[in-house]
């Protein structure tokens, strides 16, 4: 859930700066962790595009 919350707040526009300074216990490290966590997940998942209706 940690991840999801963090990815869930960026995906919605905010910083990294900006959720430092809402939630002192989570660093720069920690979102650039969950960052690297999706892209590790996301490179292990094969996607189909989606046939375009005309």
């Amino acid at each position: 859930m940690y991840v999801q919350f963090i990815l869930g707040l960026l995906a919605h526009g905010e910083t990294s700066q900006s959720i430092i300074e809402e939630y002192p216990y989570i660093t720069e490290e920690d979102i650039r962790a969950c960052i690297l966590f999706a892209n590790e997940v996301l490179e292990s998942n094969f996607f189909t595009p989606l046939a375009l209706s005309k």
